[in-house]
This record gives C-alpha cells, sequence and structure tokens, in this order.
C-alpha cells in the first residue's frame, strides 16, 4: 500500500519525510502535539539544499527534485533506508541519485541521515555529498534546514537567541526582523561608523526573506541556536571537532508569510570526483528555556576541548578591569601622549581603584596605520624610554598591556610586499585582499592569513618582543575573534578555504607552550586578551572583548556566552554619560546601564581614557559612580572569587526593572548580583535552596561596599521548591550572599 509518508522518531520527537521526494515535511513535538513546521514555502528545500560554484563563476542553488521531475525521471526519486538496533537507537537514511536544479539534473549525488535514541529528545544529522558533475564545485551546504516554524498558536511569543557577538536574544523575531531598524550616522576623528536602534538589522534576499547570517568564528561565537516560547524549543547545533568556518541562518518571510526558517551553513569546496562527509549537527525539541541548548553544547564542547588552559595569573583573578589608551599617535599620524606619559597615565589608574593599563599606537606610524611594524614609534620617544615606563608600572605592582593586530599590514610599506604576496588572503582569482578602517582611501590594508608559517611567525615575534625586551605582561590581539573569517585561495599555503579559524588556534596554542616553556609560574604568566568571542580559543586566552555597546539597542545579550562558558572571562567596554565624542549620543544614554550590565555578568571592565574624545573625567558624576562599581566589584573578588555563573537558574525577581544572576561558589554557597536601575525597595528577590542549607544571609551595597550588612529572610516552601525570600533596598547596585552550612 501506498503511504505518502515515511515516519520516524521516539516517542518524543518525531518527523515524516515525503515519500516521493524525501522532503522533511512534519517535526513534531509528541509531548504536546505540535508540528512545528507551519508554513511549507515553495522557495526553500528542508532539510538541505546546496550551491555549487560553475565554470563561468555563477552560483547556482541546488534541491532535491520536485513532482514534476519526478513524473518524468522516475530515477531522481531519492531510496530510504529506515535501521532498528537492539538498543533502541534508529536511524533514516535518505539517498539522491542527482539534484537538480530549475529545468536541469545535476550530477551531485547526497545521502542523509538522521540518527535518534530512545528517551532523548536531540536528533543527529549528516549529509553526504558526491560531486560527479564536471565545471562545478560545491561551495557550500545549508543542512540541516527547517523553514515556517513557529511554536504552539502563534509566533508572537516565541523568542530567538543567537550567537553574534556573545549573543543577541529577539523576542518575536518573525516581526523583529521584518520591522527596518533607523540607522544612526557618526564620525569620530577619521571613522564614519553606522549604529542600528528600535529593530534589527537585517538583510533581504531575492525570494524577500529578511535574514541574519554570519560566519563562525569571528562575528558568530558558537555554532548554536535556540528557538523557544514558555512550553520548550527548537534547538540547532554544529557538532564540528575541526572547527571550519561555518555559518548559521536564521530567517523569515515576516508576517505576511509567518515562521523562522534556520539552517547549519558549512563550506566544502567539493570538485569533480571529490566527496564529502559533514561532521554532525543536532537538532532537539526541548522542555525550558535557551538553557537547556547552552548546557548541551556546553557537554559537548568540553569533549572534544584542547587540555590547555587559559592563563589566569592571581593577580587578575583579582583584578576588576583596565584604562586602555589609544592616544599615544592615531591614525592621522597626531600625537597625544607619548612613553614620557606612561607613569603618569598609570598613576590616574591606580586613582581610580585599578592596576591595569592597555596601550595602543605605540609602534611605528600609530594606531591603524603603521600595522605589522611593531617597533616603538620615535616621534613617542626611544626603546629605553618605553622599556624605562613599563618597568614603572611593573615595580608598582601594576600590569600592562600592548595592543597588537593580529591580520593587517598596510600595503605603503615597500618592505613589506615580499610578506604581503607570501602571506596574503588571495581570492579566487588570486588576488589580494583588502580592507580598510577610518581613512579608508589612502590606508590599504592586505588582509594576511593566519595560516601561512610566514605571518604566524611574524606576529609570534611581535608578541615576544614586547614580553622579554619591553617588558609587558598583557597582550590584546585586535580582530582575532570579531572580524569575519576570511577564505583564502592562496595555493602556497596548502589550507583548506575554510580552515581559517585553525590558523589563530595555532598561533595562540604556540605562543602558550613558549610561554609556559619560560615562566613556570603561572602567576607570572602574561595575559592574553583578543577583540571578540568564540568558543574555539576562548579556553586558551585570559579574556574576549564583547563590545555590547554596538548592539546594545538590538538585543545584545551576552548571558548567552557568559552561561555556556562561565569559567571564560567577558570584558566589556564602558562609557561616560557626557563628553563622548567616540561614541554615539545613544550609547552615552544608557552608559549607566551598560555599567551595571558588565557588573552583573561578572565582566572585566574595559574603560577607555582619551583626551577629549573619551573620559570618565570628564563626567564626574558619572566618574564617581564607576569607581563605586569598582569597589564594589574587588569586594565581590577579594571576599568570595569569580564563582560559576549560572545567570537566572535559581533565582527570580519579582519586577522586571531589576535584575539579578546568580554565582554557584565554590563551597556550595550562592552569590548574587542585582542591578536595581529603578531603585526599587521591597521587591522580591528569591534564591532557591533548602532551608537546612541557609547559615545566613549577608549583603553589600554600592554605597558603602565594604560594610556588609546581615539581612532578614524568609523561608518558604512552595510545593517541592523552597527558597529564601530577600526584599531590595533602594540600592543600584547588591550583592546577596546566601552562606551554606
Amino acid at each position: 500500500m501506498y503511504k505518502s509518508r515515511i515516519r520516524f522518531g521516539n516517542g518524543l520527537i518525531d518527523m515524516a519525510f515525503d515519500a516521493m521526494t524525501g522532503e522533511l515535511i512534519e517535526l513534531v513535538n509528541t509531548k504536546n502535539g505540535d508540528n512545528l513546521l507551519k508554513n511549507w514555502n515553495e522557495l526553500r528545500s528542508m532539510p538541505f539544499s546546496i550551491e555549487v560554484r560553475t565554470k563561468d563563476e555563477k552560483m547556482v542553488v541546488l534541491r532535491p527534485a520536485k513532482y514534476n521531475f519526478l513524473l518524468e525521471y522516475r530515477d531522481l526519486k531519492p531510496k530510504f533506508i529506515l535501521n532498528e538496533l537492539d538498543t533502541g537507537e534508529k536511524s533514516i537514511s535518505i539517498s539522491y541519485k542527482s539534484l537538480v536544479s530549475e529545468n536541469k539534473i545535476w550530477n551531485i549525488g547526497v545521502t542523509y541521515t538522521v540518527e535518534i535514541r530512545p528517551g532523548e529528545c536531540e536528533t543527529l544529522w549528516k549529509i553526504f555529498i558526491k560531486n560527479e558533475e564536471t565545471d562545478c564545485v560545491v561551495t557550500s551546504v545549508n543542512f540541516p534546514s527547517v523553514f515556517g516554524v513557529y511554536l504552539g498558536e502563534h509566533w508572537n511569543d516565541d523568542q530567538l537567541v543567537y550567537p553574534f557577538n556573545s549573543g543577541e536574544k529577539i523576542i518575536n523575531p518573525v516581526e523583529a526582523y521584518e520591522k527596518q531598524p533607523s540607522a544612526i550616522g557618526w564620525k569620530w576623528q577619521e571613522y564614519k561608523y553606522v549604529y542600528f536602534m528600535d529593530g534589527i538589522n537585517t538583510n533581504k534576499d531575492k525570494d524577500g526573506a529578511f535574514f541574519r547570517q554570519f560566519k563562525y568564528s569571528g562575528p558568530l561565537s558558537m555554532m548554536w541556536l535556540d528557538y523557544y516560547d514558555k512550553n520548550g524549543g527548537l534547538y540547532l547545533a554544529c557538532y564540528d571537532e575541526d572547527f571550519m568556518v561555518g555559518g548559521l541562518r536564521a530567517e523569515t518571510f515576516g508576517t505576511k508569510r509567518p515562521g523562522m526558517g534556520f539552517g547549519v551553513i558549512k563550506y566544502p569546496e567539493i570538485h569533480y570526483g571529490e566527496a564529502w562527509e559533514s561532521p554532525y549537527f543536532g537538532m532537539a525539541i526541548h522542555e525550558g528555556d535557551w538553557h537547556w541548548g547552552a548546557d548541551n553544547y556546553r557537554r559537548w564542547r568540553k569533549s572534544c576541548q584542547a587540555p590547555i588552559k587559559s592563563f589566569l595569573p592571581k593577580w587578575f583573578r583579582k583584578s576588576c578591569g583596565m584604562v586602555a589608551h589609544y592616544d599615544f599617535k592615531y591614525q592621522n599620524g597626531e600625537i597625544v601622549h607619548k612613553f614620557s606619559d606612561i607613569p603618569k597615565l598609570y598613576d590616574q589608574v591606580e586613582e581610580m581603584g585599578l592596576k591595569h593599563i592597555l596601550i595602543s599606537g605605540w609602534h611605528k606610524d600609530g594606531f591603524d596605520n603603521g600595522f605589522p611594524q611593531y617597533l616603538p614609534d620615535g616621534d613617542l620617544g626611544t626603546e629605553e624610554e618605553l622599556i624605562n615606563a613599563v618597568k614603572y608600572i611593573r615595580d608598582r605592582g601594576g600590569h600592562v598591556t600592548f595592543y597588537i593586530n593580529s591580520q593587517l599590514c598596510n600595503t605603503k610599506y615597500q618592505d613589506r610586499q615580499g610578506l604581503i604576496e607570501e602571506a596574503g588572503v588571495k581570492d579566487l582569482d588570486g588576488n589580494i585582499k583588502t580592507e580598510g578602517y577610518g581613512d579608508s582611501e589612502s590606508i590599504i590594508f592586505a588582509t594576511m592569513c593566519n595560516n601561512a608559517e610566514s605571518w604566524q611567525k611574524h606576529l609570534k615575534d611581535a608578541i615576544f618582543y614586547l614580553v622579554d625586551i619591553i617588558g609587558v605582561d598583557g597582550i590584546y590581539l585586535d580582530q582575532l575573534g570579531m572580524a569575519a573569517p576570511q577564505f583564502c585561495f592562496n595555493g602556497d599555503h596548502k589550507h583548506h578555504p575554510a580552515a581559517w579559524n585553525r590558523g589563530y588556534e595555532k598561533i595562540l596554542l604556540d605562543v602558550i607552550q613558549l610561554l609556559r616553556d619560560r615562566k613556570k609560574d603561572e602567576d607570572d604568566m602574561p595575559v592574553i586578551f583578543y577583540e571578540g568571542v568564540t568558543d574555539i580559543h576562548g579556553s586558551y586566552v585570559s579574556g574576549q572583548l564583547i563590545s555590547t555597546f554596538i548592539h546594545y539597542h538590538t538585543g545584545a545579550y551576552p548571558e548567552l556566552y557568559r552561561y555556556t562558558f562561565p569559567d571564560q572571562m567577558l570584558i566589556d567596554m564602558v562609557y561616560p554619560h557626557k563628553g563622548l565624542a567616540m561614541r554615539p549620543v545613544h550609547v552615552g544614554q544608557v552608559s549607566k546601564e551598560m555599567i551595571n550590565k558588565a557588573f552583573v555578568i561578572g565582566a572585566y571592565l574595559w574603560i577607555y581614557d582619551l583626551e577629549d574624545d573619551n573620559t570618565f573625567s570628564s563626567d564626574p558624576e558619572q566618574f564617581k559612580y564607576l569607581k563605586d562599581v569598582i569597589k564594589l566589584r574587588k569586594v565581590w573578588l577579594d571576599l568570595y572569587g569569580y564563582g560559576v555563573f549560572k545567570d537566572t537558574i535559581g533565582v527570580d525577581v519579582s519586577d522586571n526593572d531589576i535584575t539579578a544572576k546568580l554565582y554557584q561558589l565554590q563551597d556550595g554557597s550562592k552569590l548574587v548580583a542585582i542591578s536595581n536601575r529603578k531603585k526599587k525597595a521591597y521587591s522580591n528577590i528569591r534564591i532557591y535552596c533548602g532551608r537546612q542549607d541557609v547559615e545566613k544571609v549577608i549583603c553589600h551595597y554600592i554605597d558603602n561596599p565594604n560594610n556588609p550588612i546581615e539581612t532578614e529572610y524568609e523561608w518558604i516552601q512552595d510545593g517541592e521548591k523552597s527558597f529564601v525570600d530577600i526584599k531590595t533596598t533602594d540600592s543600584e547596585l547588591a550583592l546577596i550572599y546566601v552562606e551554606v552550612k
């Protein structure tokens, strides 16, 4: 008997495939009977599509044949194989001899499989592609992909967490993606920026879909996303242990064709006669919110994590933040500070309650110009003066980090032309890729390939010059985790075009090993930071810069990464309210909110101090508040340590204007960081724990952080849950310490 659908599942998650085309047509949460695939669209193909590059450089999308093709070409119909083991594990395999585009058949074979285990809500997917079509290359694969998804009866209560620059959370993305944001232009010196407000900055494709699609790693910090409502969610992830460049796509056709589409993108570059087998991908329908997805992804990531750990010397574990000076030599050649000013600048850092300074624009030709001439600029002083200035800081018990750019080489330098030709990123035509910042018309940088041995050596030499000769105990690598990964077709480098992430991994691991060989005491190790956030390298370094100001008004949600990898330190920029020239007005308007946000998620503070352009000294009120925050954070670190960030797991608040984040301490005690932006008293904070466990509750408030106050609390049993209930005061920031027996 003919069956139009091939069904497959385990009683928790069930799916159905079209028996003629192999298309995924049902994805069901069996607990509530909800089929997530609610809005079929002929413009999309589930669960895969591939893109090929033809001999004449055209890009063509290929999909399985639809009914009209199958009536004429019966051999295009897929073959199904279902297996079930004695253990209850099941798999389904769907194979295609060829794919089609419009009216053409392509001799490219595909087999994809889905595996499922009894009692588990996650399915594992894998795809195999064989290219037997002459004169084309398979460039990208969208798999697994689902479209027309929303949860329950309506899409307006659905939420999406997406790992852009540590994370963003979008409420009702069907409508949010469709809404066009307001663009805010801003100019600072030679730099021209555009920021977005009141919406999500999506692109619109030729089919009319609004989408967000970024590459990993760079703009994408992790390879998973979660789409959920109050009843559970849909999780999608890539489990690539080789960490090749990939992407995540989220899209919608808007309210006229509601539903979200999600897909994982890989870039295999399969030539004629070659075959490619993907890594595993995960898709799950789970209970709870996005924390389920974070827990699940973390388990996989730790299973394939390199044993090398980051440098966290004692001084860094007690440090609250650093002051960043980019105002030595600017891109335009203008000088604000010289090396002889460094001791005075460091004294100002100590007055703020900190002991860590970052210096940029110190090298020949200055910031965003003289890359990669990483030797002291003679206009700023001599090498000896720089060494002595750094020694002054170190002798005072301070710490100094210097800036290096990880991927740029100014094309103006004649003595670097050989390095550019040898190590530069090349496109398909053999041209060196370039990029520009600030004065991008006259200052053009070659993009250097991090897999090229000569560029790896150049960066490592620069790092060890600063550590061994200048005497710094910190290195900041710009762009490393923020700039989009490059596809490099320079054949001399002998790497896969999508191997970008492996180059930086090798550089970092080489540097770490060399430092460990020289400095046997972990507390003498230099700290290493970089711009951006990526789980590929995050466990190796001391900190990652998240820069939430960029998308603070459009869904920034660093909690996503912070909870997924609570043992990694995030660094975030904070700004004054008044006298802020470097950033647009709308950033200054939420400056205190951003400081409070950085505090409650336990971020390391990045505080710019640029004369005239970005300094807290021009905003005395906000400066005082910042110093009070530093004092409270110092109490936190001195008395309790970092703790393990649990986000909102184990803590509830009764007021949406109050943010509470819980930290699990080593002895089992709990610490809750509170932001109370409207200074509301008598709101309820619930911290879940057993009654017999609580010894006492202590609060520290920002107005007098060194004066701990033992606080009254009420213990409540609510069904199977028990918690201590504490009333807030009107303090804008606070810590609640629940000591256990």
